[in-house]
């Protein structure tokens, strides 16, 4: 990240468009959602209404996670409960309006802006020099009088909003992000003039993404239960490093079952940018392309990688039944009541243009990985023992 100061006589800021922005979120993880988006113009957020003068937000509204069901520790400091968002949109629903709004963007003001920007950058596109103003970092160095050095992680507790508003004698717990959002504008126009205020310009590079994180997440249990069926121990792991994407596809035998040396494996990395359904197939193309592996373990990955999820379809149950006032403890009764269905049929039954169930192995596949194996152990084992016919 770049850190430029910004001197109060400075035009960095000068004929460029500044939201001030308010997220709120189901936590502090990659894996958590955004609960509430508030922004307005830091220029000029007012506006003449019947009621006279008033603050007009750009954009405000809650929003219904797509996959969290309850976020207990975010509840009790920001008060959004999963039931005050049972019936809220979809951030997705706002997706071309924000994405419209934001590209638009040439600083975001924030407190915490690197929390706030690393959700908003994983769903929205910004522009390549897109510039960011942290209150709470600038506001806690000057308080403190500690130092942010550039290229160096700026690391010690770090004062509050309240403090903030306090300071600048705006009222704080209103519980409405729109004051919120006119009072950091204001204590950033009181800022200005100290010479604190830094302009951080964040790597623009897109994160790996929740849902293609969720949707690899998937893949994996599919290959899982494709692979139990075999007892051969096949293992496909992916896992998100900065900006790609770590692929490993191999065989367990720690007891030398199957083979006398080492088992087969792979490891590569794949970019992990784009959609998921784009990560998925460049994952399965990168597979197809390698050598050294069983053909029947490679068609097994690549299988489950063009599967189709049903994640979003069960999440979707899940936010029916808190509609309509089930208890988390009457969904875990109704678990333990009601025998599991077969992950193969509902995807049959939920897939309208695919009739076929896709969690067994066909024969081919089989044959293929075992003859694989059992090649290998015949190859292992010395001369004059009876080996056993494929």
């Amino acid at each position: 990240m770049i850190i430029e100061p910004m001197k109060p006589s400075s035009d960095q800021l000068q004929q460029k468009t500044v939201y001030v922005v308010k997220v709120e979120t189901t936590g502090l993880a990659m894996d958590d959602e955004i609960l509430e988006l508030c922004v307005i113009d830091a220029r000029n957020p007012w506006k003449q209404g019947e009621r006279g003068r008033e603050a007009v937000p750009l954009f405000h509204s809650r929003f219904r996670p797509e996959y969290k069901i309850e976020w207990p520790r975010a509840s009790r400091i920001n008060g959004i409960t999963p039931r005050t968002v049972a019936r809220a949109p979809f951030l997705n629903d706002f997706r071309e309006e924000l994405g419209r709004l934001f590209i638009r963007c040439d600083c975001l003001v924030c407190f915490n802006a690197e929390f706030d920007f690393s959700f908003l950058r994983r769903q929205f596109l910004f522009k390549a020099r897109l510039m960011t103003v942290d209150l709470m970092r600038d506001w806690t160095e000057y308080r403190t009088g500690a130092a942010v050095k550039d290229g160096t992680e700026f690391r010690m507790p770090f004062l509050t909003q309240k403090d903030l508003f306090s300071h600048f004698n705006w009222p704080v717990n209103t519980g409405s992000p729109i004051s919120d959002c006119l009072g950091l504008r204001h204590c950033f126009l009181q800022l200005i003039p100290t010479g604190c205020i830094h302009i951080r310009r964040p790597l623009q590079e897109r994160r790996f993404s929740r849902i293609s994180e969720m949707q690899l997440l998937e893949v994996r249990e599919a290959f899982d239960r494709k692979a139990a069926s075999l007892g051969a121990g096949p293992y496909l792991r992916m896992d998100p490093r900065d900006n790609d994407l770590l692929v490993r596809l191999g065989i367990e035998d720690p007891d030398h079952i199957y083979y006398a040396g080492e088992a087969p494996s792979l490891s590569l990395r794949v970019p992990a940018t784009g959609s998921a359904s784009e990560v998925r197939e460049r994952v399965a193309q990168a597979l197809e392309a390698e050598s050294g592996l069983p053909e029947g373990l490679v068609i097994l990955a690549t299988d489950a990688l063009r599967e189709t999820d049903t994640l979003k379809d069960r999440s979707q149950k899940r936010r029916e039944q808190l509609v309509s006032g089930s208890t988390r403890e009457q969904t875990k009764a109704s678990k333990k009541d009601v025998p599991q269905k077969d992950a193969s049929a509902d995807a049959s039954q939920d897939s309208p243009r695919d009739n076929t169930p896709r969690n067994t192995l066909t024969n081919a596949t089989t044959e293929r990985l075992t003859a694989g194996q059992q090649g290998a152990q015949a190859g292992s084992q010395p001369d004059g023992q009876n080996t056993p016919s494929a």
